[in-house]
């Protein structure tokens, strides 16, 4: 049984290398996105997610509630992002990575997102 289990994790970790590689292979002007459920997740269920933390995200400051990781929400709602591409695999171990490029990039040191 430990063989097995440690021939999942390979597999496991032979993907999330793959997902690394992907978000380093985007073209400097864009920004990305990796999201990883460890189960068949929809598309729509993993933005929803990213969209989810825009609940600690404070528009009159342009700041994210203190803990909290606003990064995500404010790259999918950035106003001047003119394209989206998003991929999506299911990797041997049942578990799913969902990447998404942006462009151009948001997240820009002092700008609002919106």
């Amino acid at each position: 049984m430990a063989a097995a289990s440690s021939r999942w994790q390979r597999m496991a970790a032979a993907c999330f290398v793959l997902a690394a590689l992907a978000m380093w292979a985007a073209p400097a002007a864009c920004g990305a996105r990796a999201g990883w459920a460890s189960y068949p997740a929809r598309p729509a269920e993993v933005v929803a997610s990213w969209v989810a933390q825009g609940r600690y995200y404070a528009h009159a400051n342009n700041s994210c509630a203190p803990g909290q990781q606003c990064g995500t929400y404010t790259q999918v709602v950035w106003r001047r992002t003119a394209e989206v591409g998003c991929a999506q695999a299911t990797c041997t171990t049942g578990a799913t990575l969902t990447i998404c490029l942006y462009n151009p990039h948001g997240n820009v040191q002092g700008q609002s997102p919106y």
